[in-house]
């Protein structure tokens, strides 16, 4: 299974190919659309790739390319989207008022042309961002709305909407509880989402839900199934490249270091990366 690590010179190249189609030809208005609309949705890839392996100011710069070549295609869609991915950055780096600004941002830009999808990310992005900003009634509210608006679904969503859906909405909205001192409700989340949620086509996502999954189960005082969830979580980031899932399972290495004398635990321990080789 490939990593951000492994598919970053993949992505740059497919950007690269892009923006020579249109520097160095002519074309329709109609293809010129459509060009920057590729290029858009690659520098946004390569904006993820890189915030994924820990290269923030490069991340930055793909981000705004994406936002760019989105206003050049006139299409508020993609640059909704890409809007919300910036968002992970700003409030994983120690932002998270600066993301609730950009979801308000990226909603006002949207105005009538948001699908249900779209909004649904949107809100739901936003909510990961109060949650951090320890504001649970904005942010439960940021939920209901995410997930009102996946029940109004429809056929003509973009292409790039496939990974929006109910078991998503359900692990962020996971996330959201354990930031705000709620694991009972964030073990509800996830085991809701897990029924649907592929761990084979996604590895690693699953990784790092399955480790805030352990999380909450340690601070319920259950050591061990969060060292059992903590190892799944581990055998699926083994598959990937990805510093975010390094320092995800770094930290909680380092919340189960103290009960290293349970066997289950110091299993877990043994195979886990430390805090001080996380990238």
């Amino acid at each position: 299974m490939l990593g951000s690590g492994k598919l970053r010179d993949l992505a740059a190249a497919e950007l690269r190919l892009i923006t020579s189609l249109l520097t160095d030809t002519t074309h329709t208005l109609d293809a010129e659309e459509r060009l920057y609309c590729l290029a858009a949705q690659a520098a946004r890839l390569c904006g993820w790739l890189c915030y994924d392996s820990g290269l923030h100011a490069a991340a930055q710069r793909y981000y705004l390319a994406a936002l760019r070549a989105s206003a050049a295609a006139d299409d508020a869609l993609i640059g909704a989207y890409t809007l919300a991915f910036q968002a992970i950055q700003t409030y994983t780096v120690g932002n998270p008022q600066d993301a609730v600004g950009l979801m308000q941002t990226a909603r006002a830009a949207l105005r009538r042309r948001s699908t249900p999808k779209t909004a649904a990310i949107l809100h739901a992005r936003e909510a990961r961002a109060l949650s951090k900003l320890n504001d649970p009634r904005r942010c439960y509210r940021a939920l209901d709305a995410a997930f009102g608006s996946l029940t109004t679904g429809r056929d003509d969503e973009p292409t790039w909407c496939y990974c929006i859906n109910d078991s998503e909405i359900r692990m962020l909205a996971g996330s959201c509880a354990l930031d705000l001192g709620d694991p009972r409700r964030a073990l509800e989340h996830v085991a809701t989402a897990q029924g649907a949620f592929d761990a084979d086509s996604f590895p690693g996502d699953a990784a790092i839900y399955l480790a805030r999954a352990a999380q909450a189960y340690l601070a319920l005082g259950d050591l061990d199934a969060a060292a059992a969830l903590g190892t799944q979580a581990l055998h699926c980031h083994t598959s990937v490249d990805s510093a975010r899932g390094d320092q995800t399972l770094a930290s909680l290495h380092a919340k189960l270091a103290r009960y290293g004398k349970i066997p289950t635990v110091r299993e877990f321990l043994e195979q886990a990366p430390p805090p001080s080789t996380a990238s």
